[in-house]
């Protein structure tokens, strides 16, 4: 079932797909929610497993000093690691998720052209984020993949799937899709402030004063939009939709496995096929690499501690040292640390995950709707 957030009068009765079209997000139920506990169950002894952690020997769920184990620095929580992309229990879940996002996006590229699509999925990464952890706010804007990864007519679209028991939340400009492309978005971090200020300039209209950009951007807010996300269900919208992030701290471990999907008018995967097979870190759908913490914390927080999670402080040193295996481990000006960019599984050594199929590898690389 796909869930409507636009109010249409009721005179409008919109199909699902067309309300994807017009609001840019859609709802769809992917773990009914009799099952959902085993795959919470699944998600975390999945993290137990991963093989570039320090463990406390009696307990799995504890680093090196007996502290609940934090995966990767900072509030916003989503994994950097090369095992969070390439274990079995997100494959099989973003295989159970295709299939059920398959028909809206058939729908979907029917209603918009005439001509045949092939729909692939973007393999992203889990979220783990502690009780207590709060993302940094991110201000409004668009992930853009770069333009030179794309074809023409391509569609991005992003998301994720909520494993928790409570509803989530995403924060967008519903419609505010409707008239952009990828192409003509500035790559990666599209902020609105820039967007305002090319259209100044765009249009000769010199520079924004200050306190027009802030009287825009207010009135972006007024028209921003809570869609919840119930337990189960996964979100979709295109990529490039308006939106922000809520410094929001958790009140209880959350749990998020992240998607993306492509709509292309060829088969083809975006990605190189040695990062499927020595199983290392994919780029976002918006071109970057996933870090395992900020630049703030390589710039101000080597030695000084910050709150890793709730009554727990430690260094970026200190960290690195507690949580990570000492192969993962670098050099950084003399100062030894986990990178903010990790390498493959196959780079550092560990056991792989069972080797993709022929047959697994077909939603990475495109069937056609």
């Amino acid at each position: 079932m796909l869930y409507s957030y636009l109010r249409y009068d009721a005179k409008f009765q919109l199909s699902p797909v067309e309300d994807l079209i017009l609001s840019g997000v859609g709802v769809i139920e992917v773990i009914p929610l009799g099952e959902l506990s085993k795959y919470q169950k699944m998600f975390d002894d999945t993290l137990l497993e991963f093989p570039e952690y320090r463990r406390k020997f009696s307990d799995k769920s504890l680093d090196a000093n007996s502290n609940s184990l934090v995966y990767v620095a900072g509030g916003f929580a989503a994994l950097g690691n090369p095992s969070s992309f390439h274990n079995n229990f997100v494959r099989k879940l973003r295989r159970k998720a295709y299939a059920k996002v398959r028909g809206v996006m058939k729908d979907y590229a029917s209603f918009m052209s005439d001509e045949k699509f092939y729909l692939s999925s973007l393999p992203d990464r889990m979220m783990s984020r502690k009780r207590g952890q709060a993302p940094v706010a991110e201000a409004w804007h668009r992930d853009v993949m770069p333009p030179g990864m794309l074809k023409d007519g391509d569609e991005i679209f992003g998301g994720w799937i909520n494993l928790d028991s409570k509803p989530q939340t995403f924060s967008c400009v519903l419609g505010s899709h409707a008239d952009k492309t990828l192409q003509e978005l500035d790559p990666g971090f599209a902020t609105l402030e820039g967007s305002i200020r090319r259209g100044y300039k765009k249009h000769n209209l010199g520079e924004i004063s200050s306190k027009d950009m802030k009287a825009k951007i207010d009135s972006v807010s007024k028209n921003g939009n809570v869609v919840t996300i119930p337990p189960g269900h996964m979100i979709v919208f295109p990529q490039y939709i308006l939106h922000e992030v809520v410094a929001k701290k958790a009140s209880y471990d959350m749990r998020r496995l992240f998607t993306g999907w492509r709509l292309s008018k060829e088969p083809g995967m975006l990605y190189p096929d040695k990062l499927f097979q020595d199983q290392g870190v994919i780029p976002l759908p918006g071109g970057m690499i996933p870090p395992m913490y900020s630049r703030n914390h390589l710039s101000y927080f080597q030695t000084k501690p910050f709150q890793v999670s709730a009554g727990v402080k430690y260094s970026l040193v200190e960290w690195s040292k507690v949580t990570f295996e000492e192969r993962c481990l670098v050099n950084h000006k003399d100062i030894i640390l986990i990178p903010r960019h990790m390498k493959s599984l196959k780079d550092y050594g560990f056991d792989l995950y069972k080797p993709y199929t022929e047959d697994e590898m077909k939603i990475y690389t495109g069937i056609k709707l």
